[in-house]
């Protein structure tokens, strides 16, 4: 792929999270109830686990940590983006390290995004696993995971072998 279009390509992606991201939030925050009322069962029990689209409301990080701080987390939202995407431009990382890299910023955004039109992030996958209720989350917050895991899958694959 010529460097262009590589280019296009990663924007892209990045608006394709973002945007899918933001029109699933818009859509839970005028057709679903706060939490715990209404909800959209998606399977009761699917081998022990049932999953419900439900409109929560989180003012923290993942887990509602740091609810209590929320224009410091705000802040530190801000500084990793700028760090990631300083990376991003300066260091020129590999693929395998850079579409993961954007995607995590396009997430990031999204839940920022969030903040500043709901003053709190909406999360709405909700997974009762085997009896034990599970952390609410979000696209975004999806995103974020499996890049990350990506990230740590495909350096654990390419760390130097030791003898």
């Amino acid at each position: 792929m010529k460097k262009g279009s590589y280019k296009i390509f990663l924007g892209l992606l990045a608006a394709a999270i973002f945007f899918l991201d933001f029109f699933t939030k818009r859509w839970i925050v005028y057709h679903v109830p706060l939490f715990p009322y209404g909800g959209i069962s998606v399977f009761e029990n699917f081998f022990g686990v049932k999953f419900t689209i439900v409109h929560a409301i989180n003012k923290g990080a993942a887990w509602g940590l740091f609810d209590s701080f929320p224009h410091l987390l705000l802040i530190v939202r801000f500084i990793l983006i700028g760090g990631l995407l300083a990376y991003l431009v300066l260091a020129k990382p590999q693929k395998r390290v850079e579409i993961p890299l954007v995607m995590c910023v396009a997430a990031a955004i999204g839940n920022i995004t969030d903040f500043f039109l709901y003053g709190h992030v909406v999360d709405l996958f909700y997974f009762i696993l085997w009896g034990y209720s599970f952390a609410i989350f979000n696209v975004a917050d999806s995103i974020l995971c499996c890049s990350l895991i990506f990230l740590a899958l495909t350096r654990r694959a390419h760390a130097p072998k030791h003898a």
